[in-house]
């Protein structure tokens, strides 16, 4: 760490030795009122700064300036202004562009903007999502949800220059910094580093992009912005940085209510008040009641006041209690890290807080300073509400007099639990823990052929009935964020995602097995599917299931039992259990690294707990707890993955966690306290110094990835038991906790330990299974190669099958195969047509004015179709490339310049809108089934994605039956529908079938 030293005089840490911060200016950065004012070093140091940023200079002039007459615009209206001119490159400054109140509405305003002279004639980027716009719009304080800011710096491009990009806001669950700050006052900046990612190993560097950001306030939307935390972004291959922005003062936020706390939930947004960076952070931080704490440790836990949690409950401060003490073994180690209790009157409160069907046994949540899970006392009686919270928990001193820190904050609730996949990391930890490894094998490859086969199966029967597909899709596609966003996220005529796009193509009444467009969407489906299955060797494992780990506090538990009970049967492949009583069982979790992360106890059924379900239960007696055998695993929210099948827990043999060993001789934890700061730097400016200690530390390569990539080579070309293997494992476990311990770890650390405890080789050839070389087995081969080489057959087979299925119903060559042809779509424009050749000529009425439609209606269709075809060339990503022509081909009018009478009442009729739904009018109709009609073949593609929805509408209008006329929805209700699984099980097996059906035909979808 000898890159962030600093000269002051500082108390020694408890080793003995000054902990050390960056090697920074002297002077203090001014206070927020000086700000435009003053500079925030002295001149010397000033220019030394300078030349440290080097590459990184133009950063002051990264940010867009608001085109004059935009002061007053709502955030959302200022955003996306500044999001559409930077993606057409252009410079907002130099635009007059005053606000309109008529742009409240989002229509209103993209139409403005793109007739706009300096925006006319522009490719625009996909808009933001039209809940996302009204929840912003509204300004009402909306506690569970907030519309998110986000935006990404590329610093260092190809040319040379910084690039700034916005992204559309969305909306997520709100933090409590959010809630009580205002919903518009944070942005999340995501720093990629370009082709300076090699500089950022240069301390100098980070310290000085450090510097900047903590002290330099960002002029955007009409406010400054000050950052306040930076954390990595888990998305590979960059692993960018995260930057959270605040904004301190600005428009909306009032001067003269500067340093006051204001909780936007019961105080309207607009008489919010400026509040600086350092009063934010104290009040959820409180440091003044922290100074003992470590300040890296302290800066880490700013990320409580930012993640996602849905506020529920305001307890009162006699209904917490904060015990002092955890509860300990004989031998003095925690056994209930991370977990408390609380009364079953709150947890029902908490269960109708959430809209549960069912009321949980365990939530993970926050409230005030602590985090973790809390489970339901079954031995407290009556209807107190309470909670308790253990030191373990809490991980700073709280002022819990302010309501918003006893407002209990809930992540997650357990769910009904369902059978699992074995992840990766298990496979060779149960072959090493094998009594017979040969029979391991086999037994994983037979789990992989059963899953496989009866995925298989399950996709053919899906494309049988329109409901048993809906159930597919929806089982092997959603997860709740992707269904967040309802009919925003269509682009064109299409939904965005793959899964949307195949149900909503089955709601109008497409049969998969006809449509071509639909059949390609399930089948790469499916192929993607299995491809994501076989890279990630996903094999489902019926007799098991993740579950939260849990804690007996009534120790009815011995040392080496565990108790699960199912909130409704449990299938398993074999039989239906409530519960695990009477076997052995197999509990692990990940990630998994030493030979001892799995390992196998007794599960027993216990009546005390019986009422606890869906959660796996470890005893809180014996020496030490069985998560911490778990790959140092605790309960503040791990799951635990619980095998029963009996081939594999009768075949596996435990073992004891083996020793850790010191890295102490490579590094330590920084364990300077906050006090320390504020004796070197005054209560003034201690907080600019922890931020940008904090900061250039973050903005550091993490080694995580590094270790776990070698590690797992090296067991590959040895054995997970090998010593230099569970070295490694063991700094994979202090590498996951360097953001809260504060230790330095850089290149020359790294080759240390691996030339001295790593087995000495820093370049090892990839496993066989990650290079995709695996072309035969030879005699001995590694266990996850056999099991790639079974999977890639297996599934090549299934794959093989399916598309076989997939061209032909019933594998019936006689049977005509999918087409891109439907008549249905091409009767509306053929019949709009054909009765108005008839009304004319028996009206003896001159028809030159349909051929002049239909012939400027195909010149415009044939110049969107040309547009399509250039997007299509560009490298963007999809979306942006299909916006233009969607644009297009929406903006299309009805066109006929012969005058007649008939002509232009012709043209009256289709301009005008009897309902407020533009895009189902009967221009959109019509136009929709000509460009279908002349394009299905050669440009289906393209058809589809800018007339999908009207093309869906008539065809769901030619429903014969009561069962499949339309039933008319709006999108926010549409995005909420859910597949009945009970009646689509019924209707599967014959049992839901006969007169009362078609009434009951709606139901299939819940909401």
């Amino acid at each position: 760490m000898e890159e962030l030293a600093v000269r002051c005089n500082c108390p020694p840490t408890q080793d003995g030795e000054t902990h050390i911060t960056h090697e920074l200016a002297s002077k203090e950065p001014p206070a927020m009122q000086d700000l435009s004012h003053q500079a925030p070093f002295s001149s010397t140091e000033e220019d030394q700064n300078r030349r440290n940023l080097g590459s990184l200079s133009g950063l002051d002039l990264l940010w867009p300036k608001c085109p004059i007459g935009m002061e007053n615009a709502p955030m959302i209206v200022k955003w996306e202004l500044h999001r559409v001119a930077l993606y057409c490159s252009i410079d907002t400054a130099a635009v007059s562009l005053p606000y309109q109140a008529s742009w409240k509405d989002q229509d209103t305003f993209w139409e403005n903007l793109q007739q706009h002279e300096s925006f006319r004639e522009k490719t625009f980027p996909q808009r933001c999502s039209a809940q996302a716009w009204l929840e912003s719009i509204s300004q009402g304080p909306k506690p569970q949800f907030s519309v998110i800011w986000k935006a990404k710096v590329c610093l260092g491009t190809q040319n040379g220059n910084h690039k700034i990009e916005l992204e559309p806001p969305v909306l997520e669950i709100s933090s409590r910094l959010r809630r009580n700050f205002g919903l518009d006052r944070f942005i999340e900046l995501q720093l990629l580093s370009g082709s300076l990612s090699k500089s950022f190993r240069d301390g100098d560097l980070r310290i000085s992009l450090a510097q900047w950001l903590v002290h330099t306030r960002q002029a955007f939307l009409h406010r400054e912005w000050a950052a306040f935390f930076v954390q990595d972004c888990n998305i590979a291959p960059t692993f960018p940085k995260r930057v959270f922005l605040f904004a301190e003062r600005g428009h909306g936020l009032i001067p003269s209510m500067k340093g006051e706390h204001v909780v936007t939930g019961t105080i309207a947004p607009a008489i919010r008040g400026e509040c600086s960076r350092f009063n934010m952070l104290d009040w959820l931080l409180q440091f003044d009641r922290n100074a003992d704490q470590p300040y890296m440790k302290l800066f880490h836990r700013i990320q409580l006041g930012l993640s996602k949690a849905t506020p529920t409950v305001v307890l009162a401060e006699h209904q917490m209690r904060n015990h002092r003490a955890d509860i300990l073994s004989p031998k003095g180690v925690v056994m209930n890290d991370g977990i408390g209790r609380l009364s079953p009157s709150l947890m029902r409160e908490e269960g109708n807080a959430l809209g549960l069907e069912r009321i949980p046994s365990v939530i993970q949540g926050r409230i005030g300073s602590a985090k973790g899970l809390w489970i339901t006392d079954m031995t407290s009686v009556g209807d107190e509400k309470w909670i308790e919270t253990y030191n373990s928990q809490r991980k700073w001193e709280c002022n819990w007099s302010d309501p918003a820190h006893r407002t209990l904050e809930v992540v997650m609730s357990p769910s009904e639990l369902q059978p699992a996949n074995l992840n990766l990391q298990f496979v060779p930890i149960l072959e090493a823990r094998a009594i017979d490894k040969e029979l391991m094998r086999k037994t994983i490859v037979q789990h992989m052929a059963v899953h496989l086969r009866s995925d298989l199966e399950r996709a053919k029967n899906a494309m049988k009935q329109p409901e048993q597909f809906r159930k597919w899709v929806h089982d092997t596609s959603y997860t709740a964020s992707e269904r967040s966003q309802g009919d925003s996220r269509f682009v064109g005529g299409l939904p965005k995602d793959f899964a949307d796009i195949m149900n909503f193509l089955v709601d109008g009444g497409f049969d998969p097995l006809k449509l071509r467009l639909l059949n390609e969407l399930v089948f790469e489906h499916q192929r993607k599917r299995w491809e994501r299955i076989e890279d990630k060797l996903n094999v489902k494992v019926g007799q098991s299931t993740y579950a939260f780990m849990t804690v007996d506090f009534q120790k009815v538990l011995a040392a080496d039992e565990v108790h699960l009970c199912f909130s409704s049967s449990f299938n398993d492949g074999t039989r239906e259990l409530c519960d695990l009583g009477g076997m052995d069982v197999l509990v692990g979790r990940c990630p998994a690294h030493l030979p001892s992360d799995i390992q196998k106890v007794k599960a027993v059924f216990r009546p005390e707990l019986r009422h606890l379900k869906d959660i796996i239960i470890f005893p809180c007696t014996g020496d030490e707890p069985l998560a911490q055998k778990l790959s140092g695993g605790d309960y503040d929210g791990d799951r635990a993955w619980i095998c029963w099948d009996p081939d594999m827990v009768n075949n596996f043999k435990s073992v004891d966690v083996p020793p850790k060993p010191s890295f102490g001789r490579y590094f330590l934890p920084n364990t300077r306290q906050l006090g320390d700061l504020i004796s070197c730097h005054g209560k003034k400016h201690f907080l600019d110094r922890l931020l940008e200690e904090a900061f250039a530390f973050h903005l550091a390569p993490t080694f995580i990835g590094i270790c776990t990539s070698h590690k797992g080579k090296l067991a590959y070309h040895n054995s997970i038991s090998e010593e230099s293997v569970i070295n490694l494992s063991w700094l994979l476990s202090d590498l996951v906790d360097q953001e809260k311990s504060g230790f330095m770890f850089n290149q020359d650390i790294w080759r240390r330990i691996m030339k001295e405890m790593g087995g000495g080789m820093l370049d090892l050839a990839p496993p066989a299974y990650k290079a995709n070389t695996i072309r035969y087995l030879p005699e001995t081969c590694h266990v996850i190669d056999y099991l790639k080489f079974n999977f890639s057959k297996i599934i090549g087979d299934s794959l093989a099958d399916f598309g076989k299925h997939m061209m032909a119903k019933d594998n019936d060559d006689s049977v005509p195969r999918p087409t891109t042809f439907d008549p249905d779509l091409t009767d509306y424009w053929n019949s709009f047509e054909r009765e108005a050749e008839e009304s004319m000529t028996e009206n003896l009425l001159p028809s030159t004015w349909l051929s002049e439609l239909r012939s400027n209606l195909m010149l415009d269709i044939e110049a969107c179709v040309s547009l399509w075809l250039k997007s299509m060339s560009f490298d963007r990503p999809y979306i942006d490339k299909a916006v233009p022509a969607c644009e297009a081909w929406r903006k299309i009018a009805p066109n006929v310049n012969c005058e007649s009478a008939v002509a232009s009442t012709v043209v009256w009729s289709l301009n005008r809108r009897p309902f407020p739904q533009p895009d189902l009018d009967d221009w959109q109709l019509l136009k929709a089934s000509l460009t279908f009609k002349l394009y299905h073949y050669q440009h289906p593609r393209f058809v589809w994605q800018v007339s999908g929805r009207q093309l869906q509408f008539i065809k769901a209008s030619k429903g014969a039956t009561s069962a499949k006329r339309p039933i008319p929805i709006i999108g926010n209700m549409y995005r909420i529908l859910r597949p009945d699984g009970k009646r689509i099980t019924k209707l599967e097996m014959g049992q839901d079938r006969g007169s009362g059906r078609d009434s009951k035909d709606t139901d299939m979808l819940d909401l």
